[in-house]
């Protein structure tokens, strides 16, 4: 039988960070592989505690979500980069 490998990625209330996690399921299992936190840069953590409160324009939101993005982009990469070749 086959085995599938996913990514799993948040960012909690906090919006201190992100956490990732690489998963196999196999049959009748599921297997933690590895996990990391990447943590926020202080100037986007403060930019997105603005959001939360009603401080941010549509224009800052566009970018926030692109830079959060990124980020989630940048955790997934490094969680498959340490994986090595033979997960991908």
């Amino acid at each position: 039988m086959s085995e599938d490998t996913w990514i799993g990625l948040m960012s909690g209330t906090s919006m201190d960070s992100i956490d990732a996690v690489l998963v196999s399921f196999g049959p009748g299992r599921v297997k933690m592989l590895d996990q990391q936190t990447l943590h926020y840069p202080v100037d986007v953590r403060q930019r997105l505690c603005s959001l939360s409160q009603n401080q941010a324009t549509p224009d800052e939101l566009g970018e926030l979500d692109c830079i959060t993005g990124e980020l989630f982009a940048e955790a997934a990469m490094q969680l498959v980069e340490r994986a090595g070749d033979s997960r991908r």
